[in-house]
């Protein structure tokens, strides 16, 4: 029964065009600022891998949350067009069909994220040359380039989350695009005049970009650490999934 939704929902996936253009988009992106980033950059730019690696983990988080609006459009369509209906009707327990889908896109992200890391890292070594020497292992580039990929699959499983939960495209994209950018920061401001800054860290998208230690470099901040905060974010992530689920299961398609 899984296979055959599985598959059902890989066809759905990659028959639809508005399903390319944003990953597309959102690939051809990063690799364009990161390769003419490096192509521009002087000698002393880029001093190791790790200032790369930033480079490539600040565009990426576009490329990511493109990917996560993906994740929306593919299941708010099958709301809006009734096509939940006969996917259900073909696997009536609503939550294999539904995990399905969930694997179809976050595999689907996971594969795209790592190409476009991996041939952004390769394209702008290659582009700086012996002249700025950049390693994998310099400063934890490595393991910010993976928490990068991670990040993005966790997107994806918050913006279907978002679809199911919201049931409308606008909706759940908006939450998922305006949460992190507008509404956090004004949730912090606030927590800030209350003086609570104790629970800025808890703030669910903040704690998941320390996935890719984009705030807390230094590890002198009260944010938590990237490993809490990807812990965190990721338990949030799944707890709306669930939500989300639980709530299409019990209603009608």
């Amino acid at each position: 029964m899984f296979a055959g939704a599985f598959r059902a929902e890989w066809i759905k996936l990659v028959t639809l065009r508005s399903h390319w253009v944003l990953p597309i988009v959102g690939v051809g992106f990063c690799w364009l600022v990161v390769f003419l980033t490096a192509n521009t950059a002087d000698e002393f730019d880029f001093v190791d891998g790790r200032e790369l690696s930033e480079l490539i983990v600040g565009v990426s988080i576009v490329t990511v949350m493109l990917l996560g609006v993906v994740s929306v459009l593919a299941t708010t369509g099958e709301i809006t067009y009734n096509t939940f209906r006969p996917t259900f009707a073909a696997t009536p327990n609503r939550w294999v069909a539904l995990a399905a889908k969930l694997l179809v896109v976050t595999i689907t992200t996971l594969a795209l994220t790592a190409t476009t890391v991996a041939v952004a890292w390769l394209g702008g070594s290659s582009i700086l040359g012996d002249d700025q020497s950049v390693s994998l292992s310099d400063r934890g580039a490595q393991g910010q380039l993976i928490s990068i990929v991670l990040l993005g699959g966790l997107l994806t499983v918050l913006g279907m989350a978002l679809a199911m939960l919201m049931r409308n495209s606008a909706a759940a994209i908006s939450i998922l695009l305006l949460w992190p950018f507008v509404v956090e920061s004004l949730l912090a401001g606030f927590l800030s005049i209350l003086d609570m800054q104790g629970l800025i860290k808890f703030l669910p998208y903040l704690a998941g970009f320390q996935m890719v230690d984009l705030f807390n470099e230094s590890g002198e901040s009260d944010l938590l650490s990237p490993t809490a905060g990807g812990i965190y974010f990721t338990a949030v992530v799944f707890g709306l999934w669930a939500l989300g689920t639980l709530r299409t299961d019990r209603r009608d398609a």
